[in-house]
């Protein structure tokens, strides 16, 4: 098998050929044919370097591939969401060979395995060596986790609370925070030469769009040794602001996953063997710190700049490991908790972190510092706010925004004489989106003249078109999905309705009164930080649909207030979000010591 046949360039990903190599090396541990199945996205060509071996009988995807199937008859396969929900190939090897998360491979995915005819199973993806397993011992062991998590779940659900799964985790975080204690980087002034950020993506959301921001602000300082890694591939719709940031020189490449670092990598004699073995008991979690750990360091910032939860927690305590001087964790809205995505390993990371000086936190709103601080614990001063920054420099000026309305609504098929109502917004649970259409019915009753314009996707669009569709106002509603430019969607606005019902301190408020659009929102999060109530907008202390519908009807009739309202939101929004006061404030956090709180 040729492993440089693989095409790193069409990958996308740097680690096609060490995932391949990781395949031949454990295909030639099993000494039989066998089936390859990718829990990740991988290159066409690295998939044709493996079929084109006769050790590979057959390789199951992470989605389906005609075009691959039909030139690999009988050889190509592939689940869709999870392995549990399979398409095999019609050849089979005797043993499989995961290439991705153990944790992903449930009782269903080994029990048709099994019934297939595979005889064992390999995984890449673990800390330790990859050993075979024999696949009757892999479904006793995935059914007994399957019923042992059911029981615990149920049992969780009616007697325990969310907070017994924390103290578990506060166990093993205070063992880590034993080992981490003789190794802690006290907080010195330094140089920040190096900075490296983390993301799990550059997705079309307002944290990414200040990602991006903040990168670019920073390049523009002179900081030429910026670095971006992230976790998904950069494909659809992960890509969304990739392109300023790869036009800027700034590098960003994805996180080496595990099952492209060699056995050797993996067990690095450098990480203490107690961390690793902790490591080993997180299991899926575990994987994901050290594959952070061998990034940085093989990199060695002098500053890890992560953004976002998720990010935050396993970056944050790679950083740790790894022996990085400072780290720097991006909160970017109210406490996870809030937040369906919330994790029982989240809580006592993060006040392990908050137990080393060389650790900052930052948050982009008073509101969001607030709730971190009495959710974790701490002094509220251990959190420091940053608030977004934009470059209002490459907003239109007032008098370009009216050819731009006027394009953007023949565009969108919108009446010129409209009063447009808009919003930005992820149509998601936490955003509201259903409230906002309820609000809108209300105003549409009142205002014959007013027009609705949705910028925006997400799980809830089909709900909020058909109850669109429902209450007869199709011809008055436009959804036009994600848009990179959003200003030329904020000029063809009247005025802007915020429903969320959790926020941190959302990009799309301070955009709107940037370019002149009076802003109506509940007081929820940082919200409240973005306008000055009355002036350039309106702060609703209630979500009754009733009651916000009256505070759009006045704007919308009042034309005078709009005029004035649209002059104090540009001065408003000019004064307190200006990139440059955000770079400053980052650059701070990189440089200057800050006090720990004890974990």
């Amino acid at each position: 098998m040729q492993s440089s046949a693989v095409n790193r360039q069409a990958a996308g990903d740097d680690f096609a050929a060490g995932v391949v190599a990781n395949v031949e090396d454990a295909i030639r541990r099993a000494g039989v044919p066998c089936t390859v199945c990718f829990e990740v996205p991988v290159a066409t060509a690295a998939i044709e370097a493996l079929l084109a071996s006769k050790s590979v009988a057959s390789v199951v995807l992470p989605g389906e591939d005609d075009a691959l199937a039909a030139r690999h008859p009988g050889r190509v396969g592939w689940y869709v969401d999870s392995p549990e929900v399979w398409r095999l190939p019609g050849q089979l090897g005797r043993d499989l060979i995961l290439v991705g998360d153990w944790s992903r491979f449930g009782f269903r995915a080994a029990i048709s395995a099994l019934r297939a005819g595979i005889a064992g199973l390999h995984c890449l993806a673990s800390i330790e060596p990859p050993r075979r397993l024999d696949m009757r011992v892999v479904v006793a062991r995935k059914f007994f986790d399957s019923m042992v998590f059911r029981f615990l779940h149920q049992f969780t659900r009616r007697f325990m609370s969310f907070g017994v799964q924390e103290w578990r985790f506060e166990n093993k975080a205070a063992r880590f925070a034993r080992l981490l204690n003789g190794a802690k980087n006290e907080a010195k002034p330094l140089p920040a030469t190096k900075i490296l950020f983390v993301a799990a993506s550059l997705g079309p959301g307002g944290s990414e769009r200040q990602l991006c921001n903040t990168l670019l602000g920073l390049r523009g300082r002179g900081l030429d040794q910026l670095e971006l890694i992230h976790e998904q591939p950069m494909r659809h719709p992960h890509d969304f602001y990739l392109q300023p940031l790869l036009q800027a020189g700034i590098r960003c490449e994805r996180v080496r996953p595990i099952f492209a670092r060699g056995a050797s990598e993996r067990t690095a004699a450098t990480i203490d063997r107690h961390v690793l073995g902790l490591l080993k008991s997180w299991n899926g979690l575990g994987v994901a710190i050290l594959a952070y750990v061998l990034e940085f360091r093989d990199r060695r910032p002098d500053v890890v700049h992560s953004w976002l939860d998720h990010t935050n927690v396993a970056a944050g305590l790679a950083a740790l490991i790894a022996g990085v001087p400072r780290v720097v964790l991006g909160c970017r809205s109210m406490s996870p908790r809030h937040f369906a995505f919330y994790q029982p390993f989240m809580r006592p990371i993060y006040r392990l972190l908050a137990g080393h000086s060389n650790v900052v936190f930052l948050n982009n709103s008073e509101a969001g510092a607030r709730d971190y601080a009495a959710w974790l614990g701490v002094a509220p001063e251990r959190m420091r706010v940053v608030r977004n920054g934009f470059d209002f420099d490459a907003f239109p000026t007032p008098s370009a925004r009216v050819p731009l309305a006027q394009e953007y609504r023949q565009r969108h098929g919108i009446d010129a004489a409209a009063l447009v109502v808009g919003t930005v917004m992820r149509l998601s649970e936490e955003k509201r989106p259903l409230l906002w259409m309820a609000i809108a019915v209300r105003v549409a009753r009142e205002v014959p003249a007013a027009a609705f314009l949705v910028v925006g996707d997400g799980p809830l669009r089909k709900s909020l078109e058909q109850a669109v569709a429902d209450a007869g106002l199709s011809e008055r509603f436009r959804f036009t999905g994600h848009e990179r430019k959003v200003v030329a969607a904020l000029a063809a606005m009247d005025a802007f309705l915020l429903t969320s019902r959790v926020e941190g301190l959302p990009n799309v408020l301070v955009e709107a009164q940037a370019m002149g659009v009076p802003v109506v929102t509940v007081d929820v999060g940082g919200a409240g930080e973005t306008l000055d109530s009355g002036k350039t907008g309106w702060l609703m202390d209630s979500d009754d649909p009733e009651t916000i519908a009256r505070a759009l009807v006045s704007v919308l009739q009042d034309p005078a207030w709009r005029a004035r309202a649209a002059m104090a939101g540009r001065d408003h929004a000019l004064a307190r979000f200006g990139q440059g006061r955000m770079i400053d404030e980052t650059l701070q956090s990189y440089g200057s010591p800050h006090k720990a709180d004890a974990a």
